[in-house]
């Protein structure tokens, strides 16, 4: 049996809708469509994105209560057992339940996605040193989660594999009834949460209300109502954005929405490979980011790159685009290019059919 035959579970803590998720999703499908035997497992609990799953795809749902869950993990090896799964590919912290769910099969093994968006040199390196023996290969978004990997880990180069997202959703006719003008409709997709950093966003975009009162900004993603989404709120009606931001929460039309947009924006602290990026590109969108992850290697030379943290120059790249529509629709041009070049849905597939094999040698 090889790599390209191997039957293959994904394991992901839940199916909410998030960068990760859609990914381990998406890869699931993609690998059906090709043949493979292929299931998806969600370690604590479902959710939205359970709909997207090919009808070829297999679903568990473990229900996993917290990590070391005795009951869930000896259901994952029983799973995995009928199933005849051969890799694990565990996308995040879904990779303790795989090391646990494989130990003492050695006809098993792990393949572990590092999607991390965080803070990457505060992450603490001792758990995943205590399961790195269970890591028959690593897949990591960008060369510093690469490199974390084979430095703090010690996992051997050989077995670490610099793996992109690809674009997931297809571009429509615009959505309508959008709130906003047509021209000055700025769009983030993304949960709001902090690694996202929406003060930065909001604090630019009472800039750029300054300057152009027609500028109106989409969240696309999970908001709450208490916590970290109340403070994002409170802080919308504190700068008297009310008329100018939008909450329309997850969507399953986003694609639409996108094509009914102007300029992509992504306003984070942290990042790995920002998915919502690559779909800014998909859907010629003219795009502006933060310094953070892999955002550079995806935007520089066709989009502005500003610092994290920096709403003036934030509001500045933005307003520049929304006076100038020939620039965007140049810039969207040839971050479609570019997307469409480097992180195609066939070339990720192929590296991680690289992985695969190395992972069963």
């Amino acid at each position: 049996m090889t790599g390209r035959t191997a039957p293959v579970m994904h394991l992901v803590d839940t199916l909410e809708a998030g960068g990760a998720e859609r990914m381990c999703v998406q890869l699931a499908n993609a690998m059906a469509e090709r043949g493979r035997v292929v299931a998806v497992c969600a370690t604590r609990r479902s959710g939205p994105l359970r709909e997207e799953l090919d009808a070829r795809v297999g679903f568990v749902n473990l229900g996993r209560r917290w990590r070391f869950d005795a009951a869930a993990l000896w259901r994952l090896r029983q799973e995995v057992e009928q199933r005849g799964i051969r890799i694990l590919h565990a996308h995040g912290t879904a990779l303790f339940a795989a090391a646990a769910a494989s130990a003492g099969r050695r006809e098993v093994r792990v393949v572990w996605h590092d999607h991390y968006g965080g803070l990457i040199h505060a992450r603490s390196s001792w758990p995943y040193r205590m399961v790195r023996r269970r890591m028959a290969a690593v897949l990591a978004v960008n060369e510093e989660l690469a490199r974390w990997s084979r430095e703090r880990l010690g996992v051997s180069a050989e077995r670490v594999f610099v793996v992109g997202n690809f674009a997931t959703r297809g571009i429509g006719e615009p959505a309508s009834g959008l709130p906003g003008t047509a021209g000055y409709r700025l769009v983030q997709v993304a949960n709001v949460r902090p690694q996202k950093d929406y003060t930065t966003m909001l604090r630019a975009m009472a800039r750029i209300v300054r300057e152009e009162p027609r500028a109106h900004l989409l969240v696309v993603g999970a908001c709450g109502t208490e916590g970290h989404g109340a403070e994002v709120r409170r802080l919308v009606e504190e700068l008297g954005l009310a008329a100018n931001v939008t909450f329309l929460g997850p969507r399953r039309d986003v694609g639409a929405v996108l094509a009914g947009c102007d300029v992509g924006v992504l306003s984070s602290a942290s990042e790995g490979l920002p998915v919502a990026l690559l779909e800014y590109g998909e859907a010629g969108l003219a795009a502006v980011c933060t310094d953070a992850g892999a955002c550079r290697a995806v935007l520089d030379g066709v989009g502005p790159v500003v610092r994290v943290g920096d709403d003036a120059a934030l509001a500045e790249a933005v307003l520049a685009l929304l006076r100038d529509p020939e620039e965007r629709v140049r810039a969207g041009g040839k971050l479609r290019e570019r997307v469409r070049a480097r992180w195609s849905r066939e070339a990720v597939l192929e590296r991680i059919e690289e992985a695969y094999e190395k992972a069963l040698e």
